[in-house]
């Protein structure tokens, strides 16, 4: 005879596997573009009104993409590394795009 109770107490757990996403998807300086001039991007500080504004660009607006556009939980990884580089990156794009305006 099964006991729904002692299933739920000592049964076996369901484990989930969790999603791991991939850094080549996270970390597109295109589509963090695209969300930094997107109004609905659900941002505190990301906006089409400081695109391209070097001295306006910080790792806060990279965890915030991170957050909003892609539901990755910063405290769950070890992202320092990959933010860090991925800053440069779009630093980079940036100073390429305002130097053919």
């Amino acid at each position: 005879m099964k006991i729904p109770m002692f299933d739920k107490i000592f049964g076996k757990k369901e484990t989930r596997r969790k999603f791991v996403p991939r850094k080549y998807v996270l970390f597109n300086v295109e589509t963090f573009n695209t969300w930094f001039n997107d109004k609905d991007n659900g941002a505190v500080y990301a906006h089409s009104g400081i695109f391209l504004r070097l001295d306006k660009l910080s790792q806060t607006h990279i965890t915030d993409y991170l957050e909003k556009c892609h539901n990755v939980n910063i405290s769950e990884w070890d992202l320092e590394e990959d933010i860090r580089n991925f800053y440069e990156e779009i630093r980079k794009d940036w100073l390429v795009k305002t130097q053919n305006l």
